[in-house]
């Protein structure tokens, strides 16, 4: 007699920070993050890694260029970027990888989708993982990156997990039936 294995999966689209939280609260099993989020707490694997990339308006004078996008080129330029609070890993990589003054930051958003859209209404330009060109936003065309600097490049995303049953990373113990 073969046994049927019953179990739900939910899925959420949650910052980092806000997976920790409902990982620590045992509200979540496992979630996809992006370092650093306290290894001495989670267990983590790397999943992925891949090049940052930068989305620029259709058309726009960088899209023509032979070589990949270097600091010079964004100089003046209007930037969406990763909000300090919600997207830190993003942000925490892109101030250390180009100067940066508020006054060129148009927006500050927390998801990759809200970015893409605001760059395909022609509101800046903004630093997105190669993924992102799955999305198929129109409008918008993706430039290679010159290494700016080696620190964080290319960026991991990890799965991390709370444990327990059904969890497919280890971490702490997790009371039985949950």
């Amino acid at each position: 007699m073969s046994k049927t294995l019953l179990f739900s999966i939910e899925l959420f689209e949650m910052v980092t920070q806000e997976q920790i939280a409902a990982l620590t609260a045992e509200d979540l099993d496992l979630g996809l993050a992006r370092p650093p989020f306290g290894t001495e707490h989670f267990a983590s694997r790397l999943i992925l890694q891949e090049a940052l990339l930068l989305a620029v308006p259709t058309g726009h004078r960088l899209a023509a260029l032979d070589r990949p996008a270097n600091a010079d080129d964004l100089a003046g330029e209007p930037l969406i970027f990763h909000s300090q609070g919600k997207a830190r890993y993003f942000y925490d990589l892109m101030v250390r990888m180009i100067p940066l003054t508020q006054e060129r930051v148009v927006h500050s958003v927390s998801q990759i989708l809200t970015m893409l859209w605001l760059v395909s209404a022609g509101r800046g330009l903004a630093f997105v993982p190669a993924s992102a060109t799955l999305l198929g936003i129109p409008g918008v065309t993706f430039v290679p990156l010159a290494t700016l600097t080696t620190a964080g490049m290319p960026h991991p995303a990890h799965g991390a997990g709370g444990g327990g049953r059904g969890a497919v990373l280890p971490g702490p113990a997790r009371p039985a039936g949950r």
